[in-house]
């Protein structure tokens, strides 16, 4: 009955008061207005002609690119994989660099080898003044923090094809195990890790299907194997990097139409406070960004 009572109050809501007060505060002609804006802009501009950023972001993305050569070569030289993944995969496709309005990094690992990298990458990166500063199961963060430079390496796993017979049913418990994940998130790793393959299923050398971490994604992107594999090379602000076989389905699985203009083009960090983001930290601590991509260029 109780069950019961609380359908009905969810209907009366969704039908009758949503309705009312969108039309009363003039949300649907307001929501109407930016989808024409929205259609005449995609249809009006090629994406891929944007102009590059200006000015201290511009600086900050070219670092940014040595950041990203540096880490990776480390990658490289270690042997271990890696992949342009999220929205430096989507400027490398769209732009040969970064999103003009973005401004940190992003790459993937299997998650075989982020273990690896996890455990050598502080070392080996500290003679070039890159300091790790997060190392965990949701992401290893890299940084050179006060010349606003960041970037994030995620892990990539993949599940035993007899644990799932769909993308939409990994789909489904990659999210069931994200709503246990952020309620028990203080739980041993070994626990959350035993629950994860009590959900999701076990890893397997020969799968068929990745998934993005539900430790630190709540998106729902599942990928082939052979889409991700074998890697290609593709342009990144002048320098080749390691990017899916098939981009394009790849950016199709994260985001549907990715040659669309987003629908908000705000700094990736951009500050709650009205701050202009990681890049001001150049600005905070007097940091000069050019000597900065000198000194990355050396290396």
């Amino acid at each position: 009955m109780k069950k019961r009572f609380k359908n009905i109050i969810e209907l009366i809501r969704i039908k009758i008061f949503q309705p009312f007060f969108r039309k009363m505060c003039g949300w649907d002609e307001l929501e109407e207005r930016l989808n024409t804006i929205e259609y005449i802009i995609n249809k009006g501009i090629d994406i891929t002609t944007f102009p590059k950023a200006t000015g201290l972001l511009r600086q900050c993305q070219t670092a940014g690119g040595e950041l990203l050569r540096i880490v990776c070569r480390t990658l490289e030289e270690n042997n271990l994989r890696y992949w342009l993944d999220y929205g430096t995969l989507l400027g490398a496709v769209r732009h040969k660099g970064y999103i003009p309005w973005d401004d940190d990094l992003d790459i993937a690992m299997t998650r075989e080898e982020y273990n690896i990298a996890s455990e050598i990458l502080p070392e080996k990166l500290k003679k070039y003044g890159i300091d790790v500063t997060a190392r965990n199961d949701k992401r290893i963060a890299i940084s050179i923090w006060k010349s606003g430079l960041i970037m994030d390496i995620f892990p990539m796993d993949n599940v035993d094809e007899n644990s799932v017979k769909s993308y939409d049913e990994l789909r489904d418990k990659t999210i069931e195990f994200r709503k246990y994940y952020v309620k028990n998130e203080r739980l041993p790793a070994s626990s959350l890790k035993e629950k994860k393959h009590e959900i999701i299923g076990l890893p397997s050398n020969t799968s068929p299907l990745w998934y993005h971490n539900p430790e630190f994604c709540s998106d729902r992107t599942v990928y082939s194997n052979n889409t991700i594999f074998p890697l290609r090379e593709m342009e990144f602000e002048g320098y080749p990097f390691k990017v899916p076989n098939d981009c394009h389905k790849y950016l199709e699985e994260t985001y549907g139409d990715y040659m669309s203009m987003p629908k908000s083009g705000v700094l990736h960090h951009q500050g709650n406070n009205g701050s202009k983001g990681i890049i001001y930290n150049v600005v905070k601590y007097s940091t000069d960004i050019e000597a900065k991509i000198a000194e990355l260029k050396k290396y």
